[in-house]
């Protein structure tokens, strides 16, 4: 994952090293993220402050993390509402710590991790899931303890653009959906403003319900949370004897900032709030770690390659994406 920093901000975390989250914060920079400093080595040169910070910092960063300054600021100032709708997948899955005075109108879109300084202890406690450690993975008991209800889950969602939802039986029965699919986007959509675009990949012959059933049910509930109806993607696969499979067995969902893992569904609770599962735990993964990134991206990867593949009627819906593209 990149960050994206302002000199401010890295004047405000200086100013707050005795901070309990702040070794945690530097040691991400140094291990895990890749740093785009908004300024260049002169700046640094002209303050001493920033000097024996900066030589400290740089002497424990590791051989893989990137470290540039930056001669032009990212992203471009002064800041817009709709500054991401230029972004790439990747920007789209940076944090940005920056000193602008309309930072405020950006942030209250929802769409990307931003925060000004004296934010940047926030940030970083979003991509550590709200851990008080130096963690990013979080597993979580279905029905019990923290999470009872998907409601539960709505404090680690982040701000977010994107969704893709893969599980070849989500939709299989449709008395689960509206307690499962439906009300789960709309707590990974808690957070945001934006128009989100949702790509449920699924087995065509696991779908007991209409198309535009389903539309509606996700539009509508959707906006009811973030004020836009969302582009809606159905990806619809179906294995063949003798015909390569594009089924992925593994149930999960991908989004700008984080990756989540179930077991044997996400359909996890019945419309009366019981338990429908026998799965036992939610697994979150913050793409702020480098593995967790990676496996992210190849996933992200693999999809795109089945869809390449894939007939253009294996496709209904708004076919919009940051991370897929579509025939």
């Amino acid at each position: 994952m990149d960050l994206y920093i302002d000199k401010e901000n890295i004047q405000n975390l200086i100013s707050n090293k005795h901070h309990i989250r702040y070794n945690d914060c530097i040691r991400a920079m140094q291990k895990q993220l890749n740093s785009y400093f908004n300024f260049n080595k002169e700046i640094i040169a002209a303050d001493e402050g920033l000097m024996a910070w900066f030589n400290l910092f740089t002497s424990g960063v590791g051989r893989t993390n990137v470290q540039v300054f930056q001669e032009t600021m990212f992203p471009e100032r002064p800041l817009k509402s709709n500054t991401y709708n230029n972004f790439n997948a990747q920007q789209l899955s940076a944090c940005y710590l920056i000193d602008d005075e309309r930072i405020d109108i950006l942030k209250a879109k929802g769409a990307i991790l931003i925060g000004k300084p004296g934010e940047e202890f926030e940030i970083f406690n979003q991509i550590f899931l709200l851990q008080e450690d130096y963690l990013f993975d979080k597993k979580l008991k279905i029905g019990d303890g923290e999470f009872k209800r998907w409601a539960d889950l709505d404090k680690l969602s982040t701000s977010i653009t994107d969704i893709i939802f893969i599980d070849s039986y989500i939709l299989a029965d449709p008395s689960l959906i509206e307690s499962n699919l439906v009300t789960y986007l709309k707590s990974l959509c808690a957070k945001s403003k934006c128009r989100v675009n949702i790509v449920i990949y699924t087995n065509l012959d696991k779908i007991g319900i209409d198309y535009s059933n389903l539309k509606t049910l996700i539009k509508t509930s959707i906006e009811n949370v973030t004020g836009v109806k969302p582009n809606l993607t159905l990806v619809k696969y179906r294995d063949q004897k003798g015909i390569k499979s594009f089924a992925e067995h593994d149930r999960t969902v991908c989004t700008n900032y984080f990756r989540v893992y179930s077991g044997d569904s996400f359909n996890y609770f019945k419309a009366n709030g019981s338990k429908e599962t026998k799965g036992r735990e939610i697994h979150y993964s913050s793409l702020a770690n480098k593995d967790n990134h990676d496996l992210s991206m190849i996933l992200i990867k693999d999809i795109q390659n089945n869809l390449d593949e894939m007939n253009a009627d294996s496709f209904e819906g708004d076919k919009v994406s940051n991370y897929l593209a579509f025939k």
